[in-house]
Parts: C-alpha cells; structure tokens; sequence
C-alpha cells in the first residue's frame, strides 16, 4: 500500500542521512510490499555496509519483495550473496551501472531460479563467462547488457528463453 511504502522510504532515507533511525528495533510488518524500486535514489546514496544493513532489515519486515532496483548502488559480490539469501524469489533485478557487479556475482544472481527481468547496464566487470552462469535461469525473459565493456560480444548469450 501507498501507507507502508511511505513508512518504508521514511525509515530508510532517516536511517542512510543518519537523523537517528534504528532499524533493528522497527518490528511492524510490511507484507503489502513487493517492490522496493521507489528506494532506488535513497539506496544509490548508502553506503556498502548500509546497503548490507538496510537489506536485511527489509529481509524482516518486507519478507515479499519481488523486484528490486539498484542502479548505481555500490554492490559487491558479498552483497550479492546476501540479497539472494534473502530474497530468493525475486522476479526482477535492476543493476544498471553497478561497478561491484563482476563474474562472481553472476553466480548469485544465478540462483535466482524466478528471476523474469536482470538489467545490467553499463555493469563494466561483467564478461561473457559471467553470462555463462545464468543459462540455467529458465525464466528469464528480459536481460540487458548493454554497455557491459569487458564484452567481445554481448549478443552471444543466447539462452533457450530467447534472450
């Protein structure tokens, strides 16, 4: 609902501008939400260790997110392993210009067994035996690697989902 997105984004824009907020001791449910794209502007402004913090907060009280947008965040391969842990029914996974994002967390990313739409923009450390790891994702539909520059050719991967 509009209610627990607001209360969402106010909790984490409080806790990243450092005005005080402890997430540990927030417990309310937020089932309704299963986006958290809306937090995109906040989450490209935290920190690595506020992102892992941040993550497993929402792990508690938001355990039915299904997309999710990091786009210019700094994500490592740790947070990667993280987030898959945690959310292993995400569906969409925007990484758009994610520098952190290399080979190795293609293998996270990999078992991600619903996961429908990966963007990886402009994600530079990514070659070709990373998008080797996700041709067991039999779902996914929609994979952006454009601008992946450590790629001879990115419209090699040809997945039997016709991506």
């Amino acid at each position: 609902t509009i209610r627990q997105t607001d209360v969402l984004f106010e909790l984490v824009d409080n806790y990243i501008n450092q005005s005080g907020c402890n997430l540990e001791h927030y417990d309310e449910k937020l089932e309704e939400i299963h986006s958290i794209e809306s937090l995109q502007p906040l989450l490209e402004k935290a920190t690595e260790q506020q992102l892992k913090t941040i993550f497993l907060f929402l792990h508690q009280c938001c355990p039915n997110i299904r997309a999710v947008d990091l786009s210019s965040c700094k994500v490592s391969e740790s947070f990667l392993a993280q987030l898959v842990v945690s959310y292993p029914a995400l569906t969409y996974l925007k990484l758009n210009y994610c520098s952190g994002v290399n080979d190795a967390g293609m293998a996270h990313i990999a078992t991600l067994r619903q996961l429908t739409f990966l963007s990886l923009f402009a994600c530079k450390n990514v070659t070709e035996n990373g998008l080797d790891k996700l041709r067991a994702l039999q779902h996914l539909h929609y994979l952006d690697v454009d601008r992946c520059v450590n790629m001879n050719d990115p419209r090699s991967f040809d997945n039997r989902t016709g991506v």
